[in-house]
Parts: structure tokens; C-alpha cells; sequence
């Protein structure tokens, strides 16, 4: 195919399919997977722990309840545990990185635990060594929303809705050290309208290859939101990382009243060049989506790399509808790369076939479906309608600027696989019916008026559907002690059905 974008050496196209690949032209219609929220700014000031101690003053100092000690060495965990933590536009949360009494303990990360969804209109200030630094942990299975007013000063912060929160030393230090492993609540979502500012570093736990101990590292602090079901940056929103120390007093976004609220002038405690990661991953659940949209209005600036990733995981589900959906209509900047992805993924594997004779799917019976008789012989029958989606839409106007790779992809895949095997010395063969509707759409859409820019001229763009069946059947007769003219025969029979894949992108956009 003849390129004609003058860009068009700069921007490298692939896809790939096992069955089919259709290159779509001038889509430019957007995708209506989030629903329209608006988050009121009106939130009461209410934050209750779990043992009733309020704050809701103007000004709230609060300190670490317990400290979780770390046998690594001596950087501590602080642990809050909160009832409810909503706050109001015109108040100030000061997060204390050190116990409240004389001798306090200091801790290098601060994990809060939220048992409500939390909701912040105000300003959050995590204070470390008397500056604005540490790192900052909010969890809450309902998820978190910052309404336009709020403001969230940190030196790296991690935002996660759990599937279940921890409650032993060892899991406050799972979350602290592996919050990329923890499982997610399928219903939990973190919207951002307000303003994220992260300067500092970032304490993590890495393998020493030397003597296979583990060890504590310093980074630059980043921004990690993961959630089970959505994340939305609204158009008011504004993403922060690397604020140089000296800029910093000038950049974060207080009202009056939140300035005087802090009783003190903020100053970012080290320089940082972190890393922003926006990260949805549904496993459980009956939705089986995953969302992630930037509005127009919305930036994202980072001075490490940008990571937009949503992904759909379903697990032996034989009417399985997944989605994972990313679209960008606002700005993002990175000092290093930018990675986009949507993965949808269906997996079925090694079903006992022999226990949905009699099953019922989507309201009918599976053999009046197929209008088979099972006879005397061994019959395995199972159906498969598994649709799996996976778009990356660059919307209109958006820009996505990187200084090193900007790369955009998305992947559809399905893997069935059906086995069935009898011994029966009564049943002359084994007969497996596979009905299978297998739909994978995987699709990346660069829309008209968007700008792609990478300083070292690598743009990336790729699309994947792709889906895998296995499915056998074996009849085996025990083997006799003498052998007859009445030895039974064995046989295998399989019938499968068909799917489709479709994959694409459209570039209508500018690529620099």
C-alpha cells in the first residue's frame, strides 16, 4: 500500500491474524464506554478512623495510628485504617509521615486504609521530614474520586481499589512493595478531576543478585493508579510528576483557604523523575471490563514514562463477553516513553465437557440446541460464544508527545481447548461436539486533528486478534486378557465450529 502522509516514515503500522485482517479506513466515530459522572465539589468534610477519632477541622494534622515494621532495614510503614475519608473543598489534610507523640516513629511509606469511597474536594498534603515527600498509599475496594477542587500533593503516590483489604504485617508489606500484584475489586473505579503533583523519590524492594536478598532501592516518585473496572481523568484534570523542588511552591494548585491551611510555605523535599501509570485490570466479576479514558482538557505530564494499559482476563467461561477499552482525548507528555495498550483475553481450558449434557445455555438446552441423541455411545457436547473486544482510540485534538518510543497497540486473543476421554468397556466410541462462536475485534484508531510526536522518531502502532482451538477426543476399552473375535474397537470424533478475528487501525492523525 502506498503511504502519502509525509510522516509516514516516522509511524510503523502492523497487525497480524490468524484468521483474517481487515484494514479499517476513516473510522472516526468515539467509543461510549464511560458513562457521563460529574463528581459534585460539594463533598462534607468527614474523616472517621475505625476507632472514632474524627478529623474535620479546617486544618487536620493526621499521624501514622501503627507502624508495621520492615525486616529489610529500618524504613517503616506507617498504617492508618479510616472509616470514612471524604474531604471538603475548603479544608486541608496534612499526612504525617511519623507517629503523633514525642518520640514518634518516622516511616518512609504511608499506607491508609478506607473502608468507603473516598472522595477529595480539598487539599491532601503528604508531609515528610517537614516537606512535602513520601510515599503516599490510598486503598478502598469503592475507589477514589478527586473532584475539580481537590489537590493531591505527594512525593509519589499509589492509589488501588482491592478486591480485599490487607490485614496481617505481611500483607501492609505486600501492598507496600508488590502493589502491581494485588487483586482488584471488579466493580472499582478512580476518577481524577483535580490535581496530582508528585515530586520525591520512591523506596522499592529489588532482588540482590549477588547474594539473592532482597534490598531497598530509591526512585524517582511516580503516580500508580489500579483499579478493577475504570479509570477517568476528567477535563479539569492535571497529572504531575518530576515538579523540579525549586518550581514547586509555584505550581501546585491551592485556594486560599487551603494555602493558609497549611501553616506552613510547601516545599518538595527532592527533585523526582517519575513515572505515571494508569492501570485497569478486570479478572473477576460479571462485567469483564476494563476502562481508561483521558477527556479533552485533561494533562498528563510526566518526566519519566507514561503507561496506559487496560486489560480484560476471563477464565473458563463458555459465554464469555470481555472488553478493555482506552480512549485518549487530552494531552500527554512524557521525558521518556509512552506505552497505550488494550488487551482482551478469553481462556477456556480443559472443561468437563461430560457434566453439560444436560446443561442449560443462555436459556436453552444444549441438546435441543444441537438435536443430538446421545445412543449408547459416549457423547461429550459443549458450546462457546466468547466475544472479545480490545480498542485504543486517539481522539480528536488529543496530543501524545514522547522523547523516546510512543508506541499504541491493541490485542484480542481466545484460546478454547476441549478434552474428553471415557474407558467404559461398555461404550463403543467417544463422540465430542464442539459448537463454537468465537468473535475477536481488535482496533486502534488515530481519529482526524490528533498529533503523534516522538523526538527520537519512534511511533509505534499495532493491532492483534488471534484465537486457538484444541479439542480432542479419546475412547480407549480396557485391554482383555485373551484376545477374541469379540474385541471392541475405539474411535475418536471431534466437531468444532468457526470464529472470526478482526483487527485494525486507522492514522489520520499527524505523526512527528
Amino acid at each position: 500500500m502506498k503511504r502519502t502522509n509525509k510522516y509516514a516514515n516516522n509511524i510503523k503500522l502492523t497487525s497480524k491474524s490468524s484468521l483474517a485482517m481487515k484494514l479499517l479506513v476513516a473510522i472516526t466515530s468515539g467509543l461510549a464506554f464511560m458513562p457521563g459522572i460529574s463528581w459534585a465539589d460539594e463533598i462534607t468534610q468527614n474523616i472517621e478512623t475505625t476507632s472514632g477519632t474524627t478529623y474535620n477541622n479546617s486544618v487536620n494534622d493526621i499521624y501514622a495510628q501503627r507502624i508495621v515494621g520492615n525486616t529489610i532495614d529500618n524504613n517503616h510503614i506507617g498504617v492508618n485504617e479510616f472509616k470514612k475519608f471524604d474531604v471538603g473543598s475548603s479544608h486541608v489534610v496534612n499526612m504525617h509521615f511519623k507517629q503523633g507523640n514525642e518520640n514518634g516513629q518516622n516511616v518512609g511509606k504511608l499506607v491508609n486504609l478506607v473502608e468507603s469511597k473516598i472522595n477529595i474536594a480539598g487539599a491532601v498534603n503528604a508531609i515528610k521530614d517537614n516537606k512535602v515527600g513520601g510515599d503516599l498509599y490510598f486503598l478502598s475496594p469503592n475507589g477514589m474520586a478527586v473532584t475539580s477542587s481537590g489537590v493531591i500533593n505527594a512525593g509519589s503516590l499509589t492509589v488501588l481499589t482491592p478486591a480485599k483489604m490487607p490485614e496481617s504485617d505481611g500483607e501492609i508489606r505486600k501492598v507496600a512493595y508488590e502493589a502491581n500484584t494485588i487483586a482488584l475489586n471488579p466493580k472499582g473505579e478512580i476518577s481524577i478531576d483535580g490535581h496530582i503533583n508528585i515530586t520525591g523519590e520512591e523506596i522499592s524492594e529489588v532482588e540482590d543478585n549477588e547474594n539473592g536478598t532482597k534490598k531497598l532501592v530509591k526512585n524517582a516518585g511516580k503516580v500508580r493508579l489500579r483499579a478493577g473496572k475504570s479509570i477517568n481523568i476528567g477535563s479539569t484534570a492535571k497529572i504531575t510528576t518530576g515538579i523540579e523542588k525549586e518550581a514547586f511552591g509555584a505550581v501546585v494548585s491551592l485556594n486560599n483557604e487551603q494555602k493558609q491551611g497549611t501553616r506552613r510555605e510547601l516545599v518538595a523535599r527532592v527533585n523526582g523523575d517519575g513515572d505515571i501509570v494508569l492501570d485497569v485490570l478486570s479478572e473477576g466479576g460479571d462485567e469483564h471490563t476494563a476502562n481508561i479514558a483521558i477527556k479533552n482538557g485533561a494533562t498528563v505530564k510526566a518526566k519519566g514514562h507514561v503507561e496506559i494499559k487496560a486489560a480484560a482476563k476471563v477464565k473458563d467461561d463458555v459465554s464469555a463477553e470481555s472488553s478493555a477499552n482506552v480512549k485518549i482525548a487530552g494531552k500527554i507528555e512524557s521525558g521518556k516513553s509512552v506505552n497505550i495498550s488494550a488487551q482482551s483475553e478469553s481462556n477456556v481450558s480443559d472443561a468437563d465437557v461430560e457434566d453439560l449434557l444436560n446443561a442449560v445455555f443462555k436459556g436453552k438446552e444444549v441438546l435441543d440446541l444441537l438435536g443430538v441423541e446421545t445412543g449408547e455411545s459416549g457423547v461429550g457436547i459443549t458450546l462457546a460464544d466468547i466475544k472479545n473486544n480490545a480498542a485504543v482510540d486517539i481522539d480528536s485534538g488529543a496530543i501524545v508527545e514522547a522523547k523516546e518510543a510512543l508506541r499504541v497497540n491493541s490485542v484480542a486473543k481466545t484460546e478454547v481447548s476441549f478434552n474428553v476421554s471415557r474407558s467404559e468397556e461398555d461404550k463403543l466410541a467417544q463422540l465430542l461436539i464442539v459448537n463454537t462462536k468465537i468473535d475477536n475485534k481488535s482496533n486502534v484508531n488515530v481519529n482526524s486533528n490528533t498529533t503523534l510526536r516522538s523526538v527520537d522518531k519512534q511511533i509505534e502502532i499495532s493491532s492483534l486478534a488471534d484465537h486457538k482451538m484444541n479439542i480432542g477426543a479419546v475412547s480407549k476399552t480396557p485391554k482383555p486378557e485373551a484376545a477374541t473375535k469379540d474385541n471392541k474397537s475405539t474411535t475418536g470424533t471431534t466437531t468444532a465450529g468457526t470464529g472470526t478475528n478482526t483487527s485494525g487501525k486507522t492514522g489520520t492523525g499527524t505523526g512527528t
